[in-house]
């Protein structure tokens, strides 16, 4: 059904990632960026909604999501971390929250 609504909208998928200190869902697909982005590649999902923290601890999982043709969007208040190691290094994501 998601794969659906992607030829109106992109539909992406929420994580929580591993390194917040919120309540984890129920869901395991969300607790880690690894597994969310083998989920979005099995169901041709547009991309991904990662937690900066994780995305800093990880820095070569931005390739992986763009080897895989996928969109990724960073969220959190370490987003503007990301931003300067975007601009440093010229790495590529689509949007921070």
């Amino acid at each position: 059904m998601l794969r659906l609504k992607q030829t109106l909208f992109p539909v992406l998928f929420l994580t929580q990632g591993e390194k917040g200190d919120w309540p984890q869902f129920l869901d395991v697909r969300t607790w880690s960026i690894n597994v969310g982005l083998c989920f979005i590649v099995a169901e041709h999902l547009s991309g991904l909604s990662a937690p900066a923290l994780d995305i800093l601890s990880n820095k070569e999982f931005v390739k992986h999501v763009k080897d895989n043709g996928k969109l990724l969007f960073i969220w959190g208040d370490e987003a503007s971390k990301i931003l300067f190691i975007i601009k440093r290094k010229k790495k590529w994501i689509y949007i921070l929250i």
